[in-house]
């Protein structure tokens, strides 16, 4: 293959992978006003306040112009602008426009909704297209766009190869969207949004620009239809790009719109507008509004004289607005909730108190690595010091360079998915990519969220950590070899060696990178280790301490730098662990996969719920999981048609039975199980980025209530009991306390807090509290319940199950940011709970001669696995991010054999015991730990290596 052609089919991939999983879900709430950090699209042209100057002179040019050009600057709102506020003023001024923005629509719908509004030149390509089909379009750029203009019953693979026209494509469309009996035949427009694409996706076919521009501009000009307007929307520093080719568009492209950021005037219109729409009642207090556009403008620059100080812009940024007044107006709702007689009207106070940008936009930036840490397969924590890699030593904006498959170490795909979000933006300057924060605003939001992270305090402990594994192992491998009476490594290691663990002194980095110790360790393994014993003990250290090495690894990155001894040693561990092809691994476990996702969406109920087997009935427990294992494959596998179908009835499932769930006030009518209520708020949360916007927010508005409930049912002493009682016991004299139950609750207002009331803080920060109280000296958490009184528990033993529903509980808690105390006060117990839970793993002999290796409920009166309980337990373990990679492979392994892999297709995928759905949503979290891990990295990387040799 050429290096064209290799550069082609990179820039292919790595723009396919950008546009389908850069979209940020919209919020359809009726009642929200504000749209957050993110673009408004049609459905909120109600919302949209502050350009109507803009919105008249675009719409007058277009009217006058057959092509008009939009540029700015990042961020400043150009699409926003389009789909919200010209788009549906060129409909009213009886321009053919579409209803959908960037969808293809089913035919047999009405005029306008054939056509996308805004074409992509940029767009991915098909699903299922061949390099050699890529290579052999006439016009990659022609193409892109007819795809994201076309019905969605086309045959993409005949329109490639026909290269067909832009003129005679949209030709061709006309009768299917133009009434036929119509007197007058309405203009069509057609808007080209993040036009830079034409000069940044597909590099390798830039010789195909300028036919796109011939046929764009012979579209325009030489029409046989209807009339035919584009506007071109544009970044301001691509501009020059357009200059070469202005010459083959009409007028020479001489119709310009520069679009600046918003105005201290209409920001003010942007702030008040939706909320005198949303409802009457509401309203700003004189001053509020200009006091918190005020605050938005300001930020920190540095002046003449070298001080930093507080600097009032001259505009103010879109998206910094919304995400402050979103944030506004969800704590000024829960304001009005717990005061329900009081006036709804938003004061300076309010303002004072609740708008704080620096608060907004670290929660904009906490949401947004979260988010694309989980949809790119990072460690959160990699892409938090990454982006603070964009920070200079003088606290200004600096830039990385974009490479062919990553940008300053992170993954391409990562980087593309911060840009859709808005935190970073890519420039080409010298012929290259490069990416820079949005604003100065964020130098200090990220570097103060980080801070509180403890990234680099972190970093330190891991380093220290390493370095004891180092010389442990060392140490051990001394005494593995100590019989053949000579030393293998010579003084320099003698020397390491020597050194207590305890010690910090030297740089683990440059202890793994030391050619001794690499020698050392390369004689240890060539030797093949006789003696047994100690070769055991070895592999049992690292067993026990890899996720030390591991996170090493992933600070240091698994690169050229490891050295060959160290790759072997980690070979040798995998092989013990029996990884003996990690890539076949890999493919065994997403086979498994999709084996039960298969599984689940046969097994649906009539009724589209979902039951155990031994039930006729489907049930909330068995629904609720299922749902959840087929969100939680949305990164992994296609979201198919059947699967989008399946969440859609199983969350209306939900909602149409809510007795088994729902809470409308406290206390109820009915009791309530807490873990009926628990799984019932769990498994929304999970569809309603993905389920109808109808669901979604039929589910939101029985969540609100039921979230409610459940802030008044927790007991006096921080805990929640098995149970939601008629009697309101958390008023009356005493009541229980009990570990899942609480453990539910927290997870399940974490899950949902931007609806829940205002206390939500401190109602999970005693949650949490609760249950880091109730920790056994020896890591685990009882089962039974504790009087709330005496603080005594009632038939309560240490409990695997108990422990990993606490460990849950805490992590949620602590991920939300809710709960109070530093990191290393909430890490102590979860490391402790978890180096119990492993010491509780039980390992048989099967029948059939294998290992089943796992965990039951209570592991003294047990000796055989469970295989429910062992999911629920590694699920627990890897989210933890606290266990080895050897060690739930292992377990991993054991399901996976258990799964049914049988001719029968009724049952084929199916898992012992009828839990499918949890052994699949453990499988689950086990693949996307074992993609990532530099452990399971470097241990292919070996095996590689051994094969070539």
């Amino acid at each position: 293959m050429s290096l064209e052609a290799a550069a082609d089919q990179a820039s292919v991939q790595q723009t396919m992978a950008w546009q389908a999983r850069c979209a940020v879900p919209p919020l359809d709430a009726p009642d929200e006003p504000y749209v957050g950090p993110r673009p408004f699209d049609a459905g909120d042209s109600v919302w949209f306040f502050g350009r109507d100057r803009e919105i008249i002179e675009i719409a007058s040019l277009v009217v006058a112009h057959p092509i008009v050009l939009l540029y700015g600057g990042c961020g400043v709102g150009k699409t926003s602008l389009i789909n919200a506020g010209v788009l549906p003023a060129l409909d009213e001024k009886g321009f053919d426009v579409c209803r959908f923005a960037g969808e293809r629509v089913e035919e047999g719908t009405n005029r306008g909704e054939r056509f996308s509004r805004a074409a992509r030149v940029g767009a991915p390509m098909p699903a299922g297209f061949t390099a050699d089909e890529i290579r052999a379009i006439p016009n990659i750029y022609v193409f892109s766009a007819l795809a994201s203009l076309a019905r969605k019953d086309a045959d993409l693979r005949r329109l490639a190869t026909t290269g067909k026209t832009l003129d005679s494509f949209l030709v061709e469309q006309v009768p299917l969207h133009q009434e036929a009996k119509a007197k007058q035949v309405r203009p069509l427009l057609i808007v080209f949004d993040q036009f830079e694409e034409l000069f940044t996706a597909y590099p390798a076919r830039w010789r195909e620009q300028q036919g796109f521009f011939q046929q764009l501009g012979q579209a325009l000009t030489a029409r046989k239809g209807p009339s035919l307007r584009a506007v071109l929307v544009i970044r301001e520093e691509f501009l020059s790009h357009l200059e070469p080719y202005a010459g083959l568009l009409p007028e020479k492209l001489r119709t310009r719109y520069r679009l600046d950021g918003l105005r201290t005037d209409a920001a003010v219109r942007a702030v008040k507008g939706p909320v005198e729409k949303v409802d009457a009642e509401i309203s700003f207090e004189p001053g509020a509004a200009e006091q918190l556009v005020k605050r938005v403008q300001t930020f920190r620059a540095r002046c003449a004289t070298g001080e930093m100080r507080d600097v009032e812009g001259a505009f103010v940024e879109p998206m910094h607005l919304q995400a402050v007044c979103q944030k506004l107006w969800h704590r000024c709702q829960g304001h009005w909730r717990a005061r329900p007689a009081e006036t709804k009207t938003i004061t300076e106070e309010m303002v004072q108190e609740y708008a704080t940008v620096e608060v907004a936009l670290e929660d904009f930036y906490d949401e947004t690595v979260q988010q694309v840490a989980a949809d790119a397969g990072l460690a959160e924590w990699r892409l938090r010091e990454w982006c603070e890699k964009l920070i200079t030593p003088e606290n200004t904006r600096g830039a990385v360079l974009r490479c062919l498959d990553d940008t300053a170490g992170i993954p391409n795909e990562a980087v593309f998915l911060l840009d859709a979000r808005h935190l970073i933006r890519g420039e080409e300057r010298g012929g290259g990519i490069w990416y820079e924060l949005t604003h100065d605003r964020f130098l200090e939001t990220i570097r103060a969220s980080n801070a509180k992270r403890g990234i680099q305090e972190q970093r330190e402990k891991l380093r220290a950590a390493a370095l004891s594994v180092v010389v442990l192992a060392l140490s051990d491998l001394r005494l593995a070899e100590s019989s053949r009476g000579r030393s293998l490594a010579g003084p320099d290691a003698d020397s390491v060696c020597r050194q207590p663990p305890s010690r910090g002194a030297f740089d683990p980095v440059e202890t793994l990178h030391n050619p001794e110790v690499e020698f050392f360790l390369c004689q240890v393994i060539k030797s093949n280790l006789p003696n047994e014993e100690k070769y055991q003990k070895l592999i049992r250290l690292f067993e026990l301490q890899e996720s030390l090495n591991q996170r090493l690894w992933e600070a240091e990155g698994p690169d050229d730098r490891t050295p060959a001894g160290m790759q072997r040693l980690v070979a040798a561990v995998a092989r013990r662990a029996g990884i003996w092809k990690p890539a076949e691994l890999l493919t065994r476990t997403l086979e498994s996969i999709r084996w039960g996702v298969e599984y689940i969406q046969r097994s649906r109920r009539d009724d589209r719920g979902w039951g155990y087997p031994d039930k006729h009935y489907s049930q909330l427990w068995a629904t609720g999981h299922a749902l959840m294992a087929l969100c939680a494959a949305r990164p992994i596998l296609p979201l198919t048609e059947d699967t989008l179908q399946a969440i859609n009835e199983g969350t209306a499932w939900v909602l149409d039975h809510p007795a088994e769930w729902y809470v409308e006030r406290f206390p109820p009518p009915e009791e309530r199980s807490m873990y009926e209520v628990g799984i019932g708020l769990l498994s929304l949360a999970r569809t309603r980025r993905v389920a109808e916007p109808a669901l979604a927010e039929r589910a939101r508005l029985a969540v609100e209530r039921t979230i409610r409930s459940l802030c008044e049912a927790q007991n006096r002493d921080g805990g929640w009991d098995a149970g939601i009682w008629r009697d309101g016991r958390p008023d009356s004299n005493g009541g229980f306390s009990e570990v899942g139950g609480t453990s539910l609750a927290i997870q399940s207002l974490a899950a949902w807090d931007d609806v829940g009331p205002s206390q939500i803080e401190t109602v999970v920060q005693r949650g949490v509290a609760w249950l880091m109280q109730t920790e056994n000296d020896d890591g685990s958490w009882n089962d039974g319940r504790c009087d709330t009184r005496s603080g005594h528990w009632v038939s309560g033993h240490p409990s695997v199950m108990k422990t990993c529903d606490a460990v849950r509980g805490i992590r949620a808690g602590v991920t939300l940011k809710k709960a109070s105390g530093t990191e290393a006060e909430y890490e102590r117990p979860i490391r402790k709970a978890m180096e119990w839970v492993r010491r509780q793993e039980i390992r048989v002999r099967t029948d059939h001669g294998g290992n089943a290796i796992g965990w039951a409920a209570n592991s003294r009166s047990q000796d055989h696995p469970d295989a429910v309980i062992t999911c629920m337990t590694l699920e627990t373990l890897v989210q933890a991010d606290d266990v080895s990679l050897p060690l739930f492979t292992a377990n991993a392994q054991w399901l996976m054999d258990s799964q049914d892999q049988g001719p029968n297709s009724a049952t084929r995928g199916a898992f012992p015991l009828g839990d499918s759905f949890r052994s699949t949503l453990c499988l689950l979290e086990y693949y996307k730990r074992i993609r990532t891990s530099p452990f399971f990295a470097v241990a292919q990387e070996a095996f590689r290596s051994g094969e070539r040799a």
